[in-house]
């Protein structure tokens, strides 16, 4: 079931929420334009939008925060036209520094004083920038390759221990490099077929890696949804959830939520996993097409979602965890990434 509130407010609840949603919206990836372009920062209690600010540039872009609490939009751009920068703003929304990486840069992750960029590049060898906490002056770019594959397009990067994880696509299926962020050390794993990650959820000092490509498997279910990798040093350990997975999120138990969406199927899937019993509970979800990105206030449970076609869907929801039901708390369109930030945190 799939609910709107009116005027983009959330019904009242026995306790307010606090903190802000900061939200990303960069347009569709692949459609002219990108007529919406903006970081927006929400108040969690009331849903009303506290600034808007306007973003430069086009494509496809990622947000993160730093510890310092300040906000990152790692801009990947066009295909045709990558871009090689990440913007960095204040926790209110002023624009502090546009920060150099390397080409088609991900998201932005944080580890040893550093911020830790992975970057496309070329599609034969991936790149990462290291760009000082501190004084946000750039400390160098890096480029790898994957043994054993001439092909290397960068997928998804993250944290994994103490080492800063970039997955990618790779000769016959999706590779993993893992870099040490002390000694920038590396290590390699290969997923093997029918896998491709479309994106790392932290679960503490693992990784979750959501394999999009795992509804191609055959036999179907031969092939894991999630990849949980512990530390670089061992194998994966992989498990079913649901098909294809694409944005996911655990919540403060430890329970796994994800959305999954397989092209030319009748409806996207949201599913729980529980971390004590590995039992999965699925609910079909009322949104077509695909949701980017998931967030968490410990409790609660947000998605980004933008259409393709239409902005008449596009926006941020609420995800009921006991009914699987959706409600849309703030029509936002185009918005494609969001994070929480709680109170005692935020400015």
């Amino acid at each position: 079931m799939l609910t709107s509130v009116a005027c983009g407010r959330a019904a009242p609840t026995a306790t307010t929420p606090g903190g802000r949603m900061i939200a990303l919206s960069t347009g569709t990836p692949g459609q002219a334009g990108f007529a919406n372009r903006a970081l927006t920062i929400v108040d969690r209690a009331t849903w009303t939008i506290l600034r808007t600010v306007p973003l430069d540039g086009s494509g496809r872009a990622f947000l993160s925060r730093d510890p310092r609490a300040r906000l990152w939009v790692s801009l990947r751009g066009p295909d045709d036209n990558p871009a090689a920068i990440a913007q960095v703003f204040s926790a209110d929304g002023d624009k502090l520094l546009d920060v150099p990486t390397c080409a088609a840069g991900h998201r932005a992750v944080f580890a040893s004083g550093l911020a830790w960029v992975a970057c496309e590049t070329n599609g034969f060898v991936g790149a990462y920038a290291r760009i000082d906490d501190a004084d946000l002056g750039l400390v160098g770019t890096s480029s790898f390759s994957f043994s054993g594959s001439d092909a290397f397009t960068v997928t998804a990067a993250g944290l994994v221990a103490d080492s800063f994880a970039i997955a990618g696509n790779i000769n016959g299926g999706a590779g993993v490099m893992f870099f040490d962020t002390t000694t920038q050390v590396s290590r390699q794993r290969a997923l093997g077929v029918a896998t491709n990650v479309r994106d790392i959820v932290p679960d503490g000092a693992h990784g979750l890696f959501l394999n999009v490509f795992s509804a191609l498997a055959s036999p179907a279910g031969s092939v894991p949804d999630v990849f949980d990798f512990q530390d670089p040093t061992t194998d994966a350990t992989g498990f079913a959830v649901t098909p294809s997975p694409r944005a996911g999120v655990v919540v403060g138990n430890d329970d796994l939520y994800i959305y999954a969406f397989v092209a030319g199927a009748p409806h996207a899937t949201l599913a729980r996993r529980s971390a004590r019993t590995g039992a999965v509970t699925t609910w079909p979800s009322t949104l077509p097409g695909a949701v980017d990105q998931m967030a968490t206030d410990g409790a609660a449970i947000f998605l980004a979602h933008s259409e393709t076609t239409s902005d008449a869907l596009d926006g941020l929801y609420e995800l009921d965890p006991t009914i699987g039901t959706l409600t849309r708390r703030l029509p936002l369109p185009d918005v494609t990434d969001l994070i929480f930030v709680p109170r005692a945190e935020g400015p």
